[in-house]
């Protein structure tokens, strides 16, 4: 027996595809507006080539995941910078490598980063190698947060790859920046240097 189509189920399921629809429609748009304040048009020659075609669909992918206008911004300028720094056309599986990393990490965790470049690059009693202890009271001050949720946030970043524990002559645990979040840093540091995300 042919079952008939609930009426009530088929008038969710057509708003639920015009939501879905002008949700992308949206994001695609901010996108678009953002390469156009960039300089960007459809006659630019970087806009035609196939890695720029590529990652913008990638990206736009991943603004469809994404709620917070922060991250929203980060992804959206992240294309505007690779594109205009011509970084993305030097080595497009980088762009969609970065891509995937800071579309998995939350704005808390892309803070987090970015304090902990600046604790290397600034903070005397910072030698790459860093006792856990005293990077979980470093994150915990900037972040304005306990000493165990930091020590929570800095085990995440372990997992990702970004963040990785090593272990000494003595056997005592140091924390380190990775190879993959030193490569990341130049995305993480322009984002938040120009006002994408706040670092407080």
């Amino acid at each position: 027996m042919e079952i008939e189509p609930d009426p009530y189920s088929m008038m969710i399921n057509h708003s639920f595809k015009y939501l879905f629809n002008k949700y992308k429609e949206k994001r695609r748009i901010f996108l678009l507006e953002e390469l156009s304040k960039a300089g960007f048009t459809k006659e630019s020659p970087e806009i035609k080539k196939d890695e720029f075609i590529a990652a913008f669909i990638a990206t736009e992918d991943a603004l469809k995941r994404s709620s917070s206008k922060n991250k929203i911004m980060t992804l959206s300028n992240m294309l505007v910078y690779g594109v205009g720094s011509g970084k993305l056309f030097e080595n497009p599986s980088s762009y969609h490598e970065i891509l995937s990393i800071i579309d998995d990490l939350s704005d808390r965790e892309i803070i987090i980063l970015y304090h902990l470049y600046d604790y290397r690059n600034n903070d005397t009693s910072y030698c790459i190698e860093t006792e856990p202890k005293n990077m979980t009271s470093y994150i915990a001050e900037k972040m304005n947060c306990d000493a165990e949720l930091s020590s929570a946030l800095l085990t995440r970043l372990e997992r990702t790859g970004l963040l990785s524990i090593t272990h000494g002559y003595s056997g005592a645990k140091s924390h380190e920046l990775s190879a993959l979040a030193t490569e990341l840093r130049k995305w993480v540091e322009f984002q938040i240097d120009q006002g994408h995300i706040h670092s407080t």
